[in-house]
């Protein structure tokens, strides 16, 4: 792999997940009180993007954890 990321960006990184979660909670009360499957839809989409990030971080995670190990 690349170099890994610091400390600080994968604080930057978690902050990025902790947004993403946080942005789909209107959505997802529009999806479940007011049935509105446009919001569901939208949903969906971002717990997509929301895996991908995660995957991101777990790499960039483990990567740093190999530098700390040599």
């Amino acid at each position: 792999m690349s170099d890994a990321k610091t400390p600080d960006e994968l604080r930057e990184l978690w902050a990025e997940l902790r947004l993403c979660v946080e942005s789909m909670e209107k959505d997802l009360e529009k999806n479940l009180v007011k049935e509105n499957a446009a919001a569901g839809r939208r949903v969906r989409a971002s717990l997509r993007d929301l895996k991908s990030r995660a995957s991101k971080f777990i790499r960039e995670l483990v990567a740093l954890d190999k530098t700390h190990k040599e």
